[in-house]
């Protein structure tokens, strides 16, 4: 397994010139993930970030902060690799349990590795040797603890809160979906045991991991967001689920699947429509995860000259499938009803590099501060909706966050 070691050795003893890149290759028998999720451990409690894109073969691992920004104003304003988040939206309202990401925030990292699936890795240096002294410095957090979980709180009100909604909707001449969220807390003694248990369990999906400070964000989400470079642009219209053990006719013959659903498909058409020479939509689509599945459209598009990357995201940021439609007054709504603050829940995630941007909705979201965490979920509603089928769905979709050999279950999961 690669190590904190290893890439000491690389970067000091082997690599001549002050900055600049090497690469090496690793085990037959070691995956690209096991060692990038190994490394970021190895790391302690420095600021850093994994992100995996479902739709590329490699794995980047940014480690220490050479320059930031705080703006997603600013997306294609970015020559080098920049790695963070940006929040679900412009509220200035902070979560406490949010102190160590109040805001977007984008970082270039002093170093980035990059695994590939050819097990070989490439290393990127961006600052002076001596500089990334302080990087090697920490304690890597202890492998092998056995994992315990115990329930502490989940969000108050959410039945209630669910069928205010969906009466609402029945009484609103303008909202059409509303898409509400809620939160599950509990204690761990391990986050390196937990997050490594939560690799296993999900896959097919994109991995996002954010340590800074004492907390960290992880995501594991289904969902591509925006993913553009040069001119080629691909996202996901997402929306409708089911659970997994059910037949795919329950998602395809839905009339309240397929009303949500296209909501948020014609959005995004119509919204990319101002930007784009060309635009194809998919046939419909099935994302199973491990236990649940979502109807969903790939969307890829070929940009028009002159059009950039900020523009683009923020015209589609949030879609309807994070906060609902119409936009404006869904968001409106969220901002009323909901108890809590989303934060970078239901946000975007990712990298931004020169001539391209790749970003994942920050939905199966958690954070972990200290030694609490709490997952997130949302469900969308609609006038047909069925408030016990709702309720049921954010059970399942908390479940990407629950691990079964614990000693005590989610409570209300």
């Amino acid at each position: 397994m690669i190590s904190k070691e290893f890439i000491h050795h690389l970067l000091f003893d082997k690599l001549n010139k002050k900055k600049g890149r090497l690469h090496a290759k690793f085990g037959d028998n070691e995956s690209c993930m096991e060692n990038a999720l190994s490394l970021f451990f190895n790391f302690g409690k420095k600021q850093k970030l994994l992100f995996h894109s479902k739709s590329s073969e490699e794995i980047h691992l940014a480690l220490g902060c050479l320059t930031k920004t705080e703006s997603r104003f600013a997306l294609d304003d970015m020559p080098k690799p920049f790695f963070g988040g940006l929040t679900f939206s412009l509220s200035k309202d902070l979560d406490p349990l949010w102190q160590d990401f109040p805001s977007d925030y984008f970082f270039h990292p002093k170093l980035l590795v990059i695994f590939r699936k050819e097990r070989t890795i490439e290393i990127q240096i961006f600052t002076e040797k001596m500089e990334l002294s302080e990087l090697f410095d920490a304690s890597p957090e202890l492998e092998g603890t056995p994992l315990t979980m115990t329930s502490i709180e989940e969000e108050p009100y959410w039945e209630e809160r669910i069928k205010k909604g969906i009466n609402d909707l029945k009484t609103s001449s303008g909202i059409k979906k509303i898409v509400l969220s809620s939160y599950v807390e509990f204690l761990i003694n391990s986050r390196r045991s937990y997050i490594e248990a939560l690799f296993k369990k999900n896959t097919n999906c994109h991995h996002f991991l954010f340590s800074k400070n004492d907390s960290l964000i992880f995501s594991f989400s289904p969902e591509t967001l925006l993913d553009l470079k040069e001119r080629n642009m691909l996202t996901v219209a997402m929306a409708g689920s089911a659970p997994l053990e059910e037949k795919d006719e329950s998602l395809l013959f839905s009339k309240k699947i397929l009303n949500e659903n296209a909501y948020v498909s014609n959005y995004i058409k119509e919204t990319l429509e101002a930007f784009a020479d060309k635009l194809e939509v998919s046939e419909q689509k099935i994302a199973k995860l491990h236990n649940i599945k979502h109807l969903y459209h790939d969307i890829s598009a070929k940009i028009k000259q002159g059009v950039n990357g900020t523009d683009i995201f923020l015209s589609l940021h949030p879609t309807p499938a994070l906060c609902g439609y119409p936009k404006h007054e869904s968001m409106s709504y969220i901002e009323k009803n909901e108890v809590f603050k989303r934060m970078w829940y239901g946000g975007a995630l990712g990298m931004v590099d020169k001539n391209e941007i790749r970003l994942i909705a920050g939905i199966r979201l958690g954070l972990i501060f200290e030694n609490k965490v709490r997952l997130y979920a949302g469900a969308g509603l609609t006038k047909e909706s069925i408030p016990e089928h709702e309720w049921m769905e954010i059970r399942k979709k908390m479940l990407f966050g629950q691990i079964q050999d614990c000693n005590e279950p989610l409570r209300g999961l």
